[in-house]
């Protein structure tokens, strides 16, 4: 879009600074002079029309209307117009927020901050400009942008605005509202949650008063009050009468909407949902669910047929009959219920499948399965109820055949999809856009590093505070902080182009996971036929409670299913402290080697992370007990497992755990899939046992046991026929990475790597030249990989969710087309780390053995050098697990 100079000047001078990613200060320099210039409002007013014009996903474009807002409020108070400067980056920030991006609502918060000052403390504008910027934190939270802080200062702005309205008029009304729902957030967060609920539940009890009874937001204020009493119930704050008040709020919220409204259909399904809890309670169970399932019948009607809202209340529904069944006396009636349940669940899921297979992009899928993780769940969960209660022994195999499929229809889905199309490439011609994405990664890395640094050196809070009460400190920290903005925009703009010319070149299939009996025969082939390999698939279930299904792959037969107790909050609180307790280990060791003195304070806090380390295993023993037991059953025992954990056990060491006074890696092989399913797709991996190795070290050059690693571990490769000497230092590059990946066997990566959770794309390795981005792994594909170590920190630490889609590097390098791929999952010690691999290759290059055994093999070897399991237990083989090199078999 190119604007007129002559025409529009203000548009001119926006565009040209997004072009040349003007600073700060050089913008508020031209926007000055422009304002000088006694320009007429026609021209910022076709400026503002102008910005309107741009498409949503237009790269750049918020930052564009931005500019347009900014100078046209600057030409306004040029003319003394304080308040017509302040309605205009009202206007402008309101243009931004339709866009729904977190560039945009971050922009427009800098906007509504600036608009405060054009309009008289308390004012009705006042008011608006600070409930904009609360709903901007609020979307900001929504999309993970330091929610806690955000959705903090919302709950302040809007206590503010209050003043700013007459009380009990509907705009104070809203106000407390809008507090109220910020306070739920928080309570969400884990931020002193029944503090904000019980206040939360105070605003919405004042709001009431302040609309029209039987109005639709007197209804919504209701429908509200009634989820936070709901919630505080959750957490056992006087559950029964909080739910039982909680009924009654939905009953008198139903008469504020038009019959069979949505509305109307959203009070019905959660006064129906609030009874199934009561009857949780034991209180009166079968009346509570028999009305429960009679008012999701009615709900059904409120909602359009084939809906997601539609397909939802066929959930809520079928969670109603399934819970009326554990009640019912007579079998056949509970079969009943269980069979309507898997019928409303299915219509339900037929639905959601084809919105979601409608859905272009990878991202939009992901977080699509992830909103509605919880509908597979209860079909796992309404499968294996059927099982348990069908007398026909063959047909409760076939439930449990269904079950199983289930669980890999909601899990790992994307990541299935896409390892079964052919990969997406850029040709020649685009290779612009990736050199521009690199730049900006380049100046993004540089500016975060430049803001830490600064922030390091300012000390703590208290001297921070001071330092910044010097105006050249402060001005330091706003230019950085305006430089890490603008560089995060063009970052983002530039990695938007490349994403959106990846996604052209080829549609993602959207077809369902394989059979299960399928899924079973690609094991089977994985295995192979001299051992006994056990798949143990775990799946969270709605409630406290998970599901492990056991997979003989050397029996057609179907999975056996063993449901047990399983607190996600101690399986949460269990991943934090180890990764804690990891991070402080992590800096001590370093900082020992580095000859730096260690505080009193640090040596305590040494003690007490091994301590947590020490008592990893029996504790994730007690948690996954009731599985464990079940393996062998006092029959035929495997030889080796197969972990497919779901959700927070991805970031737990499962092979750690003690079973029978020992870890499962003494008494089996262990490796892991991310889902069963995915089998089907690693199993056509084949790949000549010959070719080359790359192998890349200590890049950062403060490592030396990578360094010491990566020699050992080249010259262990090229004993074996694999040839290739290792880059160390600044010979380690991203670019080495990409020339020489596609034709290596074997990549081997001794290095730090990090994890960004909010831009998983940008996670990747730390190289002597950059980072070798999850992005960088799109382009390099390799096509002759037998295995990829990734010898660093965090390497298989993931973000992770419901649908299982383990962002991570694993991913990224399966994604790439190796098969098997090694990584850890928190911070590696450098020597353990050198050590383990050293034996690795030497169990598997020497020896012969196939990669799962030589993995075991290496993590005794440290473990009885260094019995903390900080040390032996952080990696883990991902993948094909059996591939095995012969003598013969490779190349010399």
């Amino acid at each position: 879009m190119k604007a007129n100079p002559s025409a529009n000047p203000i548009l001119d001078l926006a565009q040209r600074a997004l072009t040349e990613n003007w600073s700060g200060d050089r913008l508020e320099r031209e926007m000055q002079t422009l304002a000088r210039s006694g320009m007429e409002g026609r021209l910022f007013q076709g400026a503002l029309e102008t910005a309107k014009r741009l498409p949503p996903d237009q790269p750049g474009g918020g930052r564009l209307i931005a500019m347009v807002g900014r100078l046209c409020a600057a030409l306004q108070r040029g003319a003394a117009d304080a308040e017509a400067a302040g309605i205009i980056l009202l206007q402008v920030a309101n243009l931004l927020m339709d866009r729904y991006d977190a560039e945009s609502f971050t922009l427009a918060v800098v906007l509504l901050t600036e608009a405060r000052s054009c309009f008289a403390p308390n004012s009705p504008g006042f008011g608006g400009t600070l409930i904009n910027e609360a709903n901007a934190r609020l979307r900001l939270a929504e999309l993970g942008v330091a929610p806690t802080e955000h959705l903090a200062q919302a709950v302040e702005l809007y206590g503010q605005a209050r003043g700013c309205f007459a009380p009990n008029s509907p705009g104070f009304g809203g106000t407390l509202v809008n507090e109220a729902i910020a306070r739920g957030r928080l309570a969400e967060l884990g931020v002193a949650p029944t503090e904000h609920l019980a206040q939360a539940v105070e605003l919405y009890g004042q709001a009431r008063s302040c609309f029209a009874p039987n109005s639709p937001d007197f209804g919504l204020t209701l429908m509200n009050e009634a989820n936070a009493r709901w919630r505080l119930a959750e957490l056992g704050v006087a559950p029964t009468e909080n739910l039982a008040q909680a009924v009654e709020l939905y009953g008198q919220a139903r008469g504020c909407f038009a019959p069979n409204s949505p509305d109307f259909g959203l009070t019905l399904m959660n006064e129906a949902i609030a009874r199934q809890s009561l009857a949780e309670l034991g209180v009166a169970p079968t009346e509570h669910l028999a009305q429960a399932v009679g008012l999701h019948g009615q709900a059904r009607g409120c909602f359009a047929p084939n809906s997601s809202d539609w397909a939802l209340c066929q959930r809520n529904h079928a969670h109603a009959l399934s819970g009326l069944a554990r009640f019912e006396p007579e079998p056949g009636r509970a079969m009943a219920h269980l069979r309507s349940a898997q019928g409303l669940l299915r219509d339900g899921l037929r639905v959601l499948e084809s919105v979601r297979a409608q859905m272009p992009r990878e991202r939009e899928r992901i977080d699509f399965l992830e909103t509605v993780a919880v509908q597979y769940a209860a079909m796992v969960e309404v499968c294996l109820d059927l099982a348990e209660t069908e007398p026909n022994v063959e047909q409760a195999e076939a439930y449990r055949w269904e079950a199983w499929h289930w669980v890999h229809h909601g899990k790992s889905r994307t990541l299935l999809e896409l390892l079964s199309r052919d990969p997406s490439r850029l040709v020649e011609t685009d290779r612009p856009l990736r050199e521009e994405l690199e730049a900006r990664a380049r100046e993004l890395d540089e500016a975060e590093r430049a803001l830490r640094l600064l922030k390091k050196n300012l000390g703590d809070e208290d001297s921070a505070r001071r330092a910044l009460s010097d105006p050249e400190v402060e001005a330091r920290l706003r230019g950085l902080t305006q430089a890490l903005e603008g560089a995060h925009i063009a970052h983002g703009a530039a990695r938007q182009r490349l994403l959106e010319r990846m996604e052209s070149s080829g549609p993602l299939a959207a077809g369902p996971p394989p059979p299960p009996q399928e899924t079973l025969a690609q094991l089977a082939a994985l295995a192979g036929t001299e051992g006994r390999a056990l798949l143990v698939e775990f799946f969270m279930l709605d409630r406290e409670e998970a599901v492990a299904f056991l997979v003989p792959t050397w029996r057609r037969q179907a999975p056996r299913p063993v449901r047990f107790p399983l607190p996600q909050r101690r399986v949460a609180e269990l991943a934090g402290s180890t990764l804690t307790a990891a991070d402080k280990l992590i800096r001590t060791t370093r900082a020992a080697r580095r000859g730096e003195p260690s505080s009193e304070p640090t040596a305590k806090d040494e003690r007490l992370a091994r301590d947590s380390f020490r008592a990893l295993p029996d504790a994730l023993g007690e948690l996954l007990g009731p599985a464990f037991a079940q393996i062998g059953d006092g029959k035929e025992e495997p030889t080796e497992l197969i972990f497919a954990p779901h959700y927070l056990l991805n970031l737990l060491p499962l092979h750690a755990a003690t079973w029978q006074g020992r870890p499962l890696i003494e008494r089996w092989p262990v490796s892991y899939l991310p889902s069963g399913a995915l089998a089907a797709v690693i199993a056509r991996r084949e790949r000549a046992l010959a070719g080359q190795a790359l192998v890349v070290g200590n890049p950062t050059a403060d490592l030396e046991g990578a360094e010491r690693e990566a020699r050992e571990v080249a010259a262990q490769l090229n004993r074996a026929g694999f040839e290739g000497e290792p880059f160390l230092r600044g010979q380690a590059t991203a670019n080495r990475l990409s020339q020489y990946g596609p034709d290596a066997a074997v990549v081997h990566a001794a290095a730090y790597s990090i994890l960004v959770a909010l831009d998983f794309l940008r996670s990747g390795i730390e190289m002597a030249d950059r980072r070798f981005t999850a992005l960088d792994t799109t382009f390099t594909q390799l096509r002759r990989a037998l295995l990829v170590y990734l010898s660093s920190c965090d390497s298989a630490q993931m973000v992770v969710g419901r649908t299982d889609e383990l962002m991570a590097l694993v991913r990224a390098f399966l994604l790439a087309g190796s098969p098997s791929v090694v990584a850890s999952l928190w911070a590696l010690d450098d020597a353990a780390g050198c050590d383990f691999a050293t034996h690795f290759y030497k169990h598997w290059l020497a020896d012969g053995l196939p990669l799962a055994r030589a993995f075991q093999q290496a993590a005794l070897a440290v473990r009885r050098d260094r019995p903390n399991p900080f040390h032996w237990a952080p990696l883990a083989l991902f993948g094909a697990w059996q591939t095995r090199l012969e003598e013969g078999s490779h190349e010399s």
